[in-house]
Order: C-alpha cells, then sequence, then structure tokens
C-alpha cells in the first residue's frame, strides 16, 4: 500500500507583489521555484544552479529535471494572473511530496475603505472650492 503524505503550506502574498518564490529542502538539496506575474516567467533551481526555465503558458505548466539520477517536476498551476491563487507541487518520481499554496487578499477589504477615502477627498476639495469661490 502506497501512502503519501506531504506538506501543503498555505502562504498569504501581498496583493501589490510581482514575484513568488517557493523553497523546498529534499535530503541535502534545496530546490527554488520563481515565478514572475509581470514577466511572465518561471525558474527551477537546485542549490541555486538553474535547471529548468520556461515562459508561463497558461493555467498550467510542468518543468521536469533530476537530481542524482532521482526525477523530479515542479507543476505549477495558476488560476488567476491577478487574483490567484498559485500552486507549487513537487514531485520525485511521480509522486507529490511537498507543495505551496500562493493565496492573495480578498480585494473587497481592500476597496471599502479605498473609496471611502476616496470619496472623504472628493467631498473635501467640493466644500473647499465652494467655500474659496464666495
Amino acid at each position: 500500500m502506497n501512502t503519501q503524505s506531504f506538506i501543503n503550506t498555505q502562504k498569504q502574498a501581498p496583493y501589490w507583489n510581482t514575484k513568488f518564490v517557493s523553497y523546498f529542502d529534499v535530503d541535502k538539496d534545496v530546490i527554488s521555484v520563481a515565478i514572475s506575474t509581470m514577466g511572465l516567467g518561471e525558474t527551477v533551481s537546485v542549490n541555486g544552479k538553474k535547471v529548468s526555465q520556461q515562459a508561463s503558458t497558461g493555467s498550467h505548466s510542468k518543468h521536469v529535471f533530476e537530481i542524482n539520477g532521482i526525477q523530479f517536476h515542479v507543476l505549477i498551476t495558476v488560476k488567476d494572473s491577478f487574483a490567484g491563487p498559485f500552486s507549487v507541487e513537487l514531485y520525485r518520481d511521480g509522486i507529490c511530496i511537498d507543495s505551496d499554496v500562493w493565496n492573495f487578499p480578498d480585494y473587497a477589504k481592500f476597496a471599502l475603505p479605498l473609496l471611502s477615502f476616496a470619496a472623504g477627498v472628493a467631498v473635501t476639495c467640493f466644500a473647499f472650492a465652494i467655500i474659496t469661490a464666495a
């Protein structure tokens, strides 16, 4: 019986972030996966050495590489480039051994205070214009 256990890390990203990096420790190696939303590129490195790089081609991409004769692949899933989430899954010999999920804050939380502030500025400017015109 094949039992599968891996870590699924939920990460919160600020809404202005344009680069996301996930780090996975596998034995003595560190695998980093960098995703750029502005440059639309993805880079996978092992111990700081680039092993795969490609342009983001849509909602799914796959990077395949080897470490000491063992096959790994990274699967990146993007639901929405602006709203997220991004999912980064690391597979060793076809079995998912670790993953990160990058979540974005809910834009509605920021919209109401921003609109309230903008309305307050507009009312203040209008009132100032009326007072100084009189």
